[in-house]
């Protein structure tokens, strides 16, 4: 908690005001958060840092765990994803009491998160 900024493990070419999401690492899914970057630079190791418009309420774990006698590596990290572009998902709609073209028609500007 409290970190201002993202180490991202590659370059992004998102652009400052774009808002971006930071995954919830526990089992809470309402720790997930939203912030605005405010910059972008990039690190020695090729990733990217950015910026963010706030500090971040929760403890977000990035790491990697290592299991078992064979010392295997699990990465376990954040996933931050942005959030200022529009994808669409459209589908059939067979088997479907209202099409799918219907619902996306009246969904129009909705924003539907899954848990």
């Amino acid at each position: 908690p409290g970190n201002a900024s993202l180490d991202l493990a590659v370059e992004v070419a998102w652009e400052e005001g774009a808002e971006v999401v930071v995954t919830a690492t526990d089992f809470n899914g309402h720790e997930a958060e939203v912030r605005r970057i405010t910059g972008l630079s990039e690190l020695p190791s090729g990733g990217t840092r950015v910026h963010l418009d706030a500090p971040l309420t929760y403890a977000h774990f990035s790491g990697v765990e290592f299991h078992g006698d064979a010392g295997r590596s699990v990465e376990m990290r954040a996933k931050v994803g942005i959030l200022s572009r529009n994808v669409v998902f459209k589908g059939l709609g067979e088997g479907e009491e209202r099409p799918y073209t219907e619902w996306n028609s009246a969904a129009a500007g909705a924003l539907a998160v899954g848990g």
